[in-house]
């Protein structure tokens, strides 16, 4: 059985994507729709990033929280199960 190209980067852990599979950045788009109230962040509108860096400490987006619990910036998973479990998300 023959593997794409993406799946075989993958499976030998390439560390950068093949430029084929590169997107498009919708930055200016992405900006319009981002409620990060953190003001010195490089990463608005770069969502790729943005959702990479939270991963790494264990965090989600502003995105993915509503406006008055976004500006608390506690960004945690276990702040995001408790908003789901008050069935505010």
């Amino acid at each position: 059985m023959k593997r794409s190209r993406a799946r075989q980067a993958i499976v030998s852990g390439a560390a950068a994507p093949y430029n084929s599979l590169a997107m498009e950045c919708k930055k200016e788009r992405n900006l319009k729709e981002c409620n990060c109230t953190y003001e010195p962040c490089s990463r608005q509108g770069t969502c790729c990033d943005c959702l990479a860096y939270h991963l790494r400490s264990r965090e989600l987006p502003a995105c993915c929280f509503p406006r008055e619990s976004e500006r608390t910036h506690d960004r945690s998973f276990e702040h995001f199960a408790g908003l789901v479990a008050q069935k505010i998300i």
